[in-house]
């Protein structure tokens, strides 16, 4: 199918194929600069996943802490 059968879309560089629906990249920059945006994206949310996680350990640390003392 020829590049002038998709439709636009509001994202330059991607167009739709109105066939199948898939969404297909046009340009390999603004592909390329998807991908590191997801990738940054996918490390940002694991990063505070962690974070989430090691404030909740220290807070049960503390939790502990504190009923050492008061005994």
């Amino acid at each position: 199918m020829s590049q002038n059968k998709y439709l636009k879309t509001e994202i330059p560089g991607l167009v739709k194929d109105p066939v199948s629906g898939a969404l297909l990249y046009t340009d390999n920059t603004a592909l390329a600069t998807y991908k590191r945006e997801r990738a940054r994206n996918v490390m940002i949310d694991k990063t505070t996943e962690r974070v989430m996680r090691l404030e909740s350990d220290v807070s049960e640390i503390k939790d502990m802490l504190k009923k050492l003392l008061e005994k």
